[in-house]
């Protein structure tokens, strides 16, 4: 009898279940990280949310009546970690970390320096080391009112940059990762414009623009698109970009859509502090003005002129 007990009191603690996790109706799923330099040497903290009550409707037919199907909240502190208590203290839910894809970062916060936001990162541990990083043109929290017209929200749209490999993909493990804190980031950019899909209201939209250089964890330079290409061939992520070139015949444009590139950096035994850089490249033509024979020798010379 005393061992019947025993096992009824033992089977009754196997079968209480995880009393200290929170549940998932009791939490809100960050999206996307923003940070913004404010003023008195604050720091700005905005944070994305999906809405599950209004995504699933939006989801059946078309946005919600009810509005969004994501929220955004913004919060100021001396840190990063003030800024999310005092949302959390506003919150009715527990907030989470663990959905997050995202972090970008204004301009000026840029220019500041990122050591506190990579502090907070290393810190919290339901974040993820390979969020994407964008640095935005001006202020980060300005690009929440762009119209997810092809996806049901910024985050998927700025995730799309990153996995479609039309931005380069920095992220907080390659800061981490590196001596010095020297690091491109790709850029947004923003613009307006009237869209039919919005009933031909002027919206907020986002785009990539370049690159943004960091030194000692700051930024303190840019890339032109172009020259961002240039980076992207360098670190042999450049893939499914269009290359125009002119025809050594007479001179009409040619059009080329990479396939695949590979890169090689050796030190110039010519010059010193030159390196020499070797691109093998796979591609198709797609468009050609020309009347040189593709198939001919000649075209095959067409490589070796090929800007970057």
């Amino acid at each position: 009898m005393k061992n019947l007990k025993w096992s009824m009191v033992i089977s009754t603690f196997l079968l209480t279940g995880c009393w200290s996790q929170v549940e998932i109706n009791d939490r809100a799923f960050v999206s996307t990280i923003l940070v913004d330099k404010a003023k008195n040497g604050q720091i700005e903290l905005t944070m994305t949310f999906p809405l599950p009550n209004r995504l699933v409707s939006s989801l059946a037919g078309g946005q919600s009546s009810s509005g969004n199907p994501y929220a955004a909240l913004t919060y100021k502190g001396l840190n990063i970690s003030e800024a999310f208590h005092k949302a959390q203290v506003d919150l009715p839910r527990r907030i989470s970390f663990g959905q997050a894809k995202v972090l970008v970062i204004g301009d000026k916060m840029a220019k500041e320096g990122i050591v506190k936001i990579l502090e907070f990162i290393i810190r919290e541990p339901s974040l993820n080391l390979n969020m994407a990083m964008f640095v935005a043109p001006q202020k980060a929290k300005d690009i929440i009112p762009m119209v997810p017209a092809f996806e049901n929200s910024q985050t998927r749209i700025l995730l799309g940059f990153a996995k479609n490999e039309v931005a380069l993909q920095t992220t907080p493990k390659n800061f981490l990762e590196s001596t010095n804190g020297n690091m491109i980031v790709s850029r947004l950019k923003m613009g307006k414009s009237k869209m039919l899909s919005e009933k031909g209201k002027e919206v907020v939209w986002i785009g990539t623009d370049g690159m943004a250089l960091f030194h000692q964890y700051k930024m303190v330079g840019k890339l032109t698109s172009y020259e961002g290409r240039g980076a992207l061939w360098l670190r042999n992520t450049f893939k499914n970009g269009l290359v125009t070139i002119k025809s050594p015949t007479d001179k009409k444009n040619i059009s080329l859509l990479v396939r695949h590139a590979k890169t090689k950096i050796r030190p110039s035994s010519n010059d010193p502090f030159t390196f020499d850089v070797y691109v093998n490249v796979e591609d198709d033509v797609t468009e050609s003005n020309s009347a040189i024979d593709l198939k001919g020798k000649k075209f095959a010379a067409i490589a070796k002129h090929c800007p970057s």
